[in-house]
């Protein structure tokens, strides 16, 4: 599976079965619990995992801890943020597009990289590693759009005016959305699991892994399946890959540590999105509060994906064969 630790597997697989088994049986349940489960996930891990990229950034970037070295790093990280914000305010359906393309290229290269890094094994060549990313991320947000899309496209609606070109294509077509992204997936995972891992053993967890996944967008709500997929996939595996980099610069991170070292702009952002509720609250921004949560989301993963990046190409780079 996708972690390096048996335990965190362990725990992965575990949830998603439960999430899986209560949304086919007991989904009523399920839905009066969502949102309890969806906010426990980010707080706990989903935010904390984004909340030290300056001090990855000073050690990938070969970054000083002068003032200037400070400035130039949050200066471009607002600059991002800032960018994207205006493109949001300006043409709601690119910022959504960019929002969509940054997630299916972030969210595919932390899987799939995350392999190669668990089992220690040399890449293929890169084509095949482009190809296989995209795949992963086009599956993991095509079906969060699509495999439930009455309440996907309901949370989508207040993001997009309704009356777009946009929102009404992915309305129409939304069964082409799932059955396309579900079908090129189980198509091409099977074929790069031969040429990717090298192992019966490696190629095994590699599609369980991509079962089991699925199974949890097909079955739960979208909100509730990307929450799970969102906390104890992609996060648990960005903080691996930060322990991992801090321990092979000799420096060895602990959980607590990581957790220490990330309360402050976990603090930071808890109370951003209280501020986005006042400020929904105060203007009588009720409905437009889903696209606030939007826009505040893709902002902060655009420079956090830039980040993301460079410290996946700099972990485990003394691999075996």
């Amino acid at each position: 599976m996708r972690h390096r630790s048996f335990t965190q597997n362990l725990l992965t697989m575990t949830i998603a079965f439960v999430i899986i088994a209560m949304s086919l049986w007991i989904p009523d349940l399920v839905q009066q619990i969502e949102l309890v489960i969806v906010a426990a996930a980010i707080a706990l891990v989903g935010i904390p995992h984004g909340a030290i990229d300056h001090l990855i950034a000073a050690k990938v970037y070969e970054q000083g801890s002068s003032i200037w070295d400070h400035i130039r790093f949050y200066g471009w990280y607002l600059f991002l943020m800032v960018a994207l914000s205006v493109l949001w305010f300006f043409s709601p359906a690119a910022g959504f597009i960019l929002f969509m393309v940054i997630s299916v290229l972030h969210f595919g290269q932390s899987d799939i990289e995350g392999f190669f890094h668990r089992f220690e094994i040399d890449e293929p060549s890169t084509g095949w590693v482009i190809a296989a990313t995209v795949s992963r991320g086009l599956a993991i947000i095509g079906l969060i759009l699509s495999a439930h899309a009455d309440v996907a496209l309901s949370i989508v609606g207040e993001a997009l005016p309704q009356d777009s070109i946009l929102f009404q294509w992915m309305n129409s077509q939304h069964e082409l959305i799932f059955w396309g992204s579900l079908g090129q997936f189980a198509l091409f995972m099977p074929l790069f699991s031969f040429i990717g891992f090298q192992s019966w053993s490696q190629r095994g967890q590699f599609l369980l892994d991509s079962v089991v996944l699925i199974a949890l967008f097909v079955t739960a709500r979208p909100l509730l399946s990307f929450a799970i997929y969102f906390a104890f996939w992609h996060s648990m595996g960005h903080i691996d890959e930060i322990r991992t980099y801090f321990g092979e610069k000799g420096q060895p991170l602990t959980i607590a540590g990581f957790a220490y070292r990330a309360l402050p702009f976990t603090l930071i952002s808890f109370a951003g999105l209280a501020g986005l509720l006042w400020i929904a609250q105060a203007m009588e921004l009720g409905n437009r509060l889903v696209m606030l949560t939007f826009v505040l989301i893709s902002v902060l993963t655009l420079p956090h994906m830039v980040v993301a990046h460079s410290l996946i190409q700099n972990v485990g780079q003394k691999k075996t064969h």
